[in-house]
């Protein structure tokens, strides 16, 4: 049954290959994934809510080589057109297992479906180098009884971009959207959020410890124990530097709870009224 589904996960990889080949000849090679997502969407291909046959396998795209590529969860090459170097590689992640053993694997993922992660993964555990693409997608933990957040990021750099949405509401304590444990984390873009969490007065949504750091460029964050917006152990192990970013009703000039959450030199903080709440916006000087 394995060998039977990898045949057919890696026809399909070969009819995505002919379709990009087709657009590349008309407009040139892609520039990025959403150019793929575009070019074979044109042939009748929705990579997006492509999942493979066979269990844990996945598709990726090598930019180097403008292929298609069907591999294993251990990165381990099925199908290919031309040898490739797996840093070149963006996976696209449809499914919980697929997302998190993709993000385990490292390298650069796109996810491309909402996610509920259940109580058997209560956080998508991080040890290597990994870029995340949300996209427009929303990532919950609703059962997460052990308060281990959403995303917990060991050793490497955990990088979080796109639009979409890391809800961190769930069955615990803390209600953590990311925390570098750690390893270090790079924020880009995204909407981090944890309201609705319960009645305590104090919910992390950003959080470092154990030497680990969370640098914010971008991205909105909305918790529902503003003062807790970015916080570090009580040890202060671990430092949130801001050099962007949207808060609701957190200043990271002036609100954090100690000195190792702090806006970068060269940026400030501007006030905006949004539905008659404060929003604090980091720009550059």
């Amino acid at each position: 049954m394995k060998k039977a589904n990898e045949a057919a996960d890696t026809a399909v990889a070969q009819e995505l290959n002919k379709a990009l080949a087709s657009y590349s000849a008309a407009n040139g090679n892609p520039e990025d994934f959403d150019e793929v997502i575009v070019a074979l969407e044109a042939a009748g291909y929705d990579i997006l809510a492509l999942n493979s046959k066979a269990d844990g396998n996945f598709y990726a795209w090598d930019k180097a080589n403008n292929q298609i590529v069907y591999l294993t969860k251990n990165k381990e090459v099925i199908y290919q057109n031309t040898a490739f170097d797996a840093a070149n590689l963006v996976s696209v992640a449809t499914s919980e297992k697929v997302v998190v053993d993709a993000i385990a694997a490292g390298g650069n993922v796109t996810v491309a479906t909402d996610i509920v992660l259940d109580a058997k993964v209560p956080a998508i555990l991080v040890t290597e180098d990994t870029t995340v693409d949300l996209g427009s997608a929303t990532i919950t933990v609703p059962n997460d009884k052990s308060g281990d957040g959403v995303f917990c990021v060991k050793d490497g750099t955990l990088t979080l971009k796109g639009d979409g949405v890391v809800n961190s509401v769930g069955n615990n304590d803390y209600n953590i959207a990311v925390w570098a444990d750690g390893g270090n984390v790079v924020i880009d873009g995204g909407t981090y959020t944890n309201v609705g969490a319960g009645d305590d007065d104090h919910y992390d949504l950003i959080y470092v410890k154990n030497g680990g750091t969370v640098t914010i460029n971008g991205g909105k964050f909305i918790a529902e124990t503003p003062a807790w917006t970015l916080n570090s152990h009580d040890t202060y192990t671990g430092t949130i530097i801001v050099k962007g970013g949207e808060f609701c009703g957190f200043n990271p000039e002036t609100d954090s709870n100690d000195a190792t959450v702090y806006v970068a030199d060269g940026f400030k903080v501007e006030e905006e009224v949004r539905d008659g709440v404060i929003w604090y916006v980091v720009v550059a000087e």
